[in-house]
């Protein structure tokens, strides 16, 4: 999640720290995935794909249109089918938790 600037020009950038970042360190390049959250009209979406003027981008096949609901939980799932990410149950987690405080000696 980040803050966005428009420049005078109308193009959409991250708000950063300053030039020096910008040019020595571009944040945006460091990302796989930048989806920018909009609103027209009342409806609330996502968007996938930049128009030119922005730094959106998602890999081609994540997702299937250039605006999607603004769900983050679709967006999750959309995500892990794309790199093959398994589900954790929460169940599964919480176990987890338990056996690596029994492992600590911390049981409750």
């Amino acid at each position: 999640m980040y803050h966005e600037e428009t420049s005078d020009y109308g193009d959409t950038k991250l708000l950063t720290i300053g030039k020096l970042l910008d040019q020595k360190a571009p944040l945006i390049g460091m990302v796989t995935i930048a989806l920018r959250c909009m609103s027209t009209g009342g409806r609330h979406f996502f968007r996938t794909v930049t128009d030119g003027s922005d730094i959106t981008k998602a890999p081609e096949e994540m997702f299937t249109a250039e605006e999607i609901e603004n769900d983050l939980k679709a967006v999750d799932s959309a995500i892990r089918e794309y790199y093959n990410i398994p589900v954790i149950a929460k169940n599964a987690t919480a176990e987890t938790k338990t056996k690596k405080k029994e492992k600590e000696g911390k049981t409750t």
